[in-house]
């Protein structure tokens, strides 16, 4: 039961992200609007969500991480530590990814006239984005 809810709640979410993703890529192709450097995050981003799960799976598939804690044993409870410890890593990744991407969003959306210098930022990174994808 604590494995099948556990797949139940991964999946679902690592499907609401991918369909985020496809949802934004369908409308700004029908806006016909530029690949940018935070829709490039934005997939690395979701990469790194990919590889937690599916180490998570494979450390669930090989029992480190199946047992309730109070039924555990000291060796099984440090491998499930140092497991859990190690998905910090991708995790963190993908994080900083996704906070990158909607601070890049936020300046390029954001710049007025009132900020030249946030408008100046928000347009060279529109331009390196747009070059860098042709």
């Amino acid at each position: 039961m604590l494995f099948a809810s556990y797949v139940a709640g991964a999946t679902i979410l690592a499907v609401l992200p991918s369909a985020f993703l496809i949802a934004r890529y369908i409308a700004k192709r029908a806006k016909r609007l530029p690949w940018t450097v935070d829709d490039t995050l934005l997939v690395l981003s979701l990469f790194c969500l990919y590889l937690v799960e599916a180490a998570f799976f494979v450390a669930m598939l090989a029992g480190h991480v199946r047992q309730h804690i109070y039924t555990a044993t000291k060796a099984n409870l440090r491998i499930t530590l140092i497991v859990l410890w190690l998905f910090r890593i991708p995790m963190a990744l993908s994080i900083t990814l996704t906070r990158c991407a909607i601070t890049i969003f936020f300046i390029r959306m954001l710049f007025t006239q009132t900020f030249p210098r946030l408008r100046q930022i928000g347009t060279v990174m529109n331009q390196s984005s747009a070059s860098s994808h042709m």
